[in-house]
């Protein structure tokens, strides 16, 4: 509206853009403005006079505003992506104020992250989580968990961030969970890091990347070898397992 005062609403990339900067815009004595003569005329069409030094603001509001939080899942990197209503301050984030589970209410599987996932992201909206081998595999071994769309939930503490203003996050309680709203499936092949042999308690283990079904267990293609050339070899015909849905895998011989 034309008027001697002209109201600007910052737009949400300009805002986060601005809340990215510490000592930018945070009270009276941080928050100064330039203009040249070509940001508006008047009703005439004269340019505005240009402003030569930055010239302060006469009131400021405070943020006050509570950041809230939707996510997204890549179980193929291993990462959720958080993204926030505004800029958040990266080192406030607690990843053990976040738990993952199957649905808005907790019905009997769900993780909590341990200090282990992190984030290397720098203050913004968007942060993104690795999560760690131990948190992944407890995540992974879970059958009714993280699988699609359906059964990716997340619940968060009013301490799992604050925004640059130090505003905490409106909480997202169990029982109202909130769904991702993008998921990545995991693609990735699954690789034997080691192996090791107990002759004494005739077990094999093998320890992999990540959380595999021994239930698939093909026991005809495990081959013991003397050597690197393969000289003497057995191959496997049977044998048992400790758990359906682990990263290492214990195998029972028989005997």
């Amino acid at each position: 509206i034309d008027d001697t005062v002209v109201p600007v609403r910052l737009s949400l990339v300009d805002s986060n853009e601005i809340k990215k900067i510490v000592d930018l815009a945070t009270s009276l004595n941080d928050t100064y403005l330039l203009l040249t003569n070509e940001t508006l005329t008047d009703m005439n069409f004269n340019d505005v006079v240009a402003i030569s030094l930055p010239f302060p603001a006469a009131n400021f509001t405070e943020d006050t505003t509570i950041p809230t939080l939707e996510f997204s899942v890549n179980m193929d990197s291993r990462m959720l992506q958080l993204s926030f209503s505004e800029t958040v301050n990266a080192t406030s984030l607690m990843v053990e104020a976040i738990t993952l589970q199957n649905s808005a209410l907790a019905s009997g599987e769900a993780v909590t992250l341990t200090s282990q996932s992190y984030s290397n992201s720098s203050d913004d909206p968007v942060l993104s989580i690795h999560l760690s081998i131990v948190d992944s595999n407890r995540l992974t071994s879970l059958t009714h968990l993280y699988n699609s769309l359906n059964d990716s939930y997340l619940t968060a503490t009013s301490l799992t961030v604050q925004d640059m203003a130090s505003n905490l996050l409106i909480p997202i309680p169990d029982g109202n969970g909130t769904q991702a709203i993008g998921y990545t499936p995991d693609t990735t092949n699954s690789t034997l890091l080691q192996f090791s042999v107990d002759l004494d308690n005739w077990t094999l283990t093998l320890s992999f990347d990540e959380t595999v079904a021994a239930e698939t267990l093909d026991y005809r293609q495990l081959h013991l070898y003397s050597d690197q050339e393969g000289s003497i070899n057995l191959t496997l015909t049977n044998g048992s397992f400790n758990l359906p849905y682990t990263h290492e895998v214990i195998v029972y011989l028989t005997q």
